[in-house]
């Protein structure tokens, strides 16, 4: 069963990794008057993941076979799957030099062989007997949201098989604890105001009795007393993503003397969106009750949009810049981001 989900969360507290699902001794879970306050509600469903530099740990309780999780990179850049079976010796016999692979790399446990069934190598540049790269099968693991479907890097997700229950000294349980399955979204990106993200895994992904992993519905709340799941059920964990918002301006949002000749403003969101869809953005600038319509809308830098004005700012007024229909990554239309400020007398 899944017995942690750790993830990062964007909240109040700033950027931190969480702990989504179950239960951790050395996981803080003050509900209110934590001390320090950034250790307040480490423990808790999450509705606001990041969308940008996202990474999932999720720990289980007993190894599952890397076999269905996880293929190797074989000399002629193509990977292979792993036979259920195999030793570190048939890998190996698969990586020596490539006049003895034949003699060698032979049988059912066999890895890296062309389409012919002629062995081509293991890549195994360290000259160590295991291979040097790995990368996550293709549709063993799935991560949902909503309608979307997450892409994964294959590269950065991965199977970690060591590890107990037990955080070592110095570090936290979201970075070191296993058995546990890294889950890395390409980029890091995820949707956002997404309220159903979810989990999925091949059929063929379990452990050594050969039963498909499962999230526990019942238990006693923050004991590692979780109660029973049925192999497959994960329907007890989900989370949501946060909205990218207005995070920082040039001027400061409600700044109340703002320079006349303040004509290049600067909105910077929380997280990456689609710098494309400025083009096919809305914008207002209100001056006063006034509408003005001599300014460009552009994005050049990574999460920041820039409002241009032709002419200076008249004094002692209030502007109201929205801009609306900017999309995130995947096309997520944002909510209106707004600017307001003053300028001086």
């Amino acid at each position: 069963m899944i017995r942690q989900v750790f993830l990062f969360e964007t909240s109040a507290n700033g950027f931190r990794n969480v702990l989504a699902h179950g239960w951790h001794p050395d996981v803080a879970n003050g509900r209110q008057d934590a001390d320090p306050p950034e250790t307040e509600d480490d423990t808790h469903p999450v509705t606001t993941a990041s969308v940008s530099g996202q990474a999932m740990r999720v720990v289980f309780d007993e190894i599952l076979y890397g076999n269905s999780l996880e293929e190797i990179e074989c000399r002629d850049t193509t990977f292979s799957r792993v036979p259920l079976g195999t030793t570190p010796d048939d890998i190996a016999n698969c990586a020596v030099a490539a006049d003895l692979l034949p003699a060698l790399c032979k049988g059912e446990h066999a890895v890296c062989l062309n389409p012919a069934g002629v062995p081509v190598g293991v890549v195994d540049d360290d000259e160590d007997g295991a291979a040097d790269n790995t990368r996550m099968i293709a549709g063993a693991v799935t991560l949902r949201c909503g309608t979307f479907e997450v892409e994964l890097n294959r590269e950065q997700s991965f199977w970690q098989p060591a590890g107990t229950q037990l955080v070592p000294a110095g570090q936290t349980p979201g970075t070191s604890i296993g058995p546990a399955l890294i889950i890395a979204p390409e980029g890091g990106r995820m949707p956002s105001k997404q309220t159903d993200c979810r989990l999925a895994f091949a059929p063929d992904v379990t452990d050594k009795d050969f039963i498909q992993p499962c999230v526990p519905t019942g238990g006693e709340e923050d004991t590692d007393n979780y109660g029973d799941c049925t192999g497959g059920d994960l329907s007890a964990f989900h989370f949501g993503t946060e909205s990218i918002v207005l995070s920082g301006s040039l001027p400061t949002n409600n700044s109340p003397a703002v320079a006349v000749t303040r004509r290049a403003l600067q909105m910077t969101l929380s997280a990456e969106f689609d710098m494309s869809s400025v083009a096919g953005a809305t914008a207002t600038v209100m001056e006063g009750a006034t509408a003005r319509t001599d300014f460009t809308l552009t994005s050049t830098v990574p999460r920041r949009v820039d409002v241009t004005m032709a002419a200076n700012l008249v004094a002692n007024t209030m502007y109201t810049i929205t801009v609306t229909n900017l999309k995130d990554t995947f096309g997520v239309v944002l909510d209106p981001i707004v600017l307001q400020f003053t300028t001086a007398p």
